[in-house]
């Protein structure tokens, strides 16, 4: 994880008092799978980020300076797995880059 998600999620599970072990029950994982989640040299999925933004009432798009208008695109389940192996494959430090290209392309699809 970056740096400000790291921070942002450390600070948000402070805040809320949670432990990794309640954490891991609300995300359905292990918490060797969440601590390894939230460590700085951890790797997360796309899907995950969203998962424990929303588990830890983050804005996700805010962390990532997307726009309000940004979150309304809807992709297809292949579409969405498409996108998660993508990104799978970049540097954690270039995803919010890709984030914001992907969003950008098809906010130019949905304006043809």
């Amino acid at each position: 994880m970056d740096d400000i998600w790291n921070d942002a999620v450390k600070k948000a599970i402070e805040e809320k008092g949670l432990t990794v072990k309640e954490l891991a029950e609300k995300l359905d994982k292990s918490e060797a799978e969440v601590e390894k989640l939230i460590s700085k040299e951890g790797r997360a999925t796309i899907e995950e980020l969203y998962e424990l933004s929303d588990v830890l009432e983050l804005d996700i798009n805010e962390l990532f300076h997307l726009s309000t208008e940004d979150i309304q695109i809807l992709l297809t389940d292949e579409l969405q797995a498409r996108v998660n192996g993508i990104a799978r494959t970049i540097p954690e430090a270039k995803r919010p880059y890709f984030l914001r290209a992907l969003l950008y392309l098809a906010q130019c699809f949905r304006e043809l």
